[in-house]
């Protein structure tokens, strides 16, 4: 092969090395602006005084309930879900 031949290779192929890194600059760039999107500023929940519709206990839940809806206390609201994923296992 002759010098310039391989020397028009070797311009070709550090050409195309640009190429590559630009393209990943570009990839990169496009990346960090969807990930910057996709990133909501997360909001503390809105903590509401309720009285658990169980046990009657005064509690605050991390939510507004809607009227006529129950909100249950942490202890009430874990005992009812230990309950009914037991009643899903005796069903099965």
């Amino acid at each position: 092969m002759s010098e310039e031949r391989l020397a028009a290779l070797e311009a070709e192929v550090k050409e195309l090395q640009n190429k590559v890194k630009e393209l990943l600059g570009c990839a990169l760039n496009a990346y960090e602006k969807n990930h910057e999107r996709r990133e909501p500023e997360r909001r503390s929940p809105e903590w509401t005084d309720v009285i658990c519709s169980n046990c009657n206990v005064a509690c605050s839940v991390p939510f507004r309930p809607k009227p006529g809806r129950m909100a249950y206390c942490r202890d009430c609201y874990h005992r009812r879900k230990v309950e009914k994923s037991f009643q899903l296992a005796e069903k099965e």
